[in-house]
């Protein structure tokens, strides 16, 4: 006696459906990396994506992260080149978050074990902080007012930073 049992799907009837061209970015090349984050942060004015970049010596990979603008209109030409490209890591990027109150405020983590927030409208480093974290950074999430960072580690530690005062406080 054989049995045929079939999974019913309740998404069996929903299809997706492609953006169209006007409202899609393309032929942007994102970082080979294997990190276990999201290449990209997004809020309502810019558009950040780690990428690689070739530079230095022969062969060397520079990590960075590109932001463009995102137009409030409707835009006429492919915008191809990015408003700032943000150096300052010395191994790869993984993470990047957006302060969720200030203006243009973005935040890098990588495998330097080293935060860095910018500024992505002069594109100036606003704070790094070093030393806080022995081994490679897994997430960093801001509070709803950004005045405190929770990072985790390798090291399966949770820190709450204060980056005004650029310590640990929990």
């Amino acid at each position: 006696m054989s049995r045929r049992v079939v999974r019913q799907s309740k998404f069996r009837h929903v299809f997706g459906q492609a953006a169209k061209a006007d409202q899609a970015y393309e032929d942007i090349r994102v970082s080979k990396v294997t990190w276990d984050s999201s290449f990209c942060a997004v809020n309502p004015k810019f558009l950040a994506i780690i990428v690689e970049a070739g530079g230095g010596g022969a062969f060397i990979v520079l990590p960075l992260a590109k932001v463009w603008q995102i137009p409030d209109y409707t835009p006429m030409r492919n915008i191809t080149e990015p408003i700032i490209t943000l150096e300052g890591h010395s191994k790869r990027v993984g993470i990047l978050s957006w302060h969720p109150t200030a203006r243009n405020v973005l935040l890098s983590a990588g495998g330097d074990n080293v935060i860095i927030i910018w500024n992505v409208g002069t594109g100036e480093v606003l704070l790094s902080l070093d030393d806080m974290h022995p081994d490679v950074i897994h997430s960093v999430c801001w509070n709803s007012n950004g005045s405190l960072l929770a990072t985790t580690c390798k090291d399966k530690t949770l820190r709450i930073i204060d980056p005004r005062k650029g310590q640990v406080v929990a």
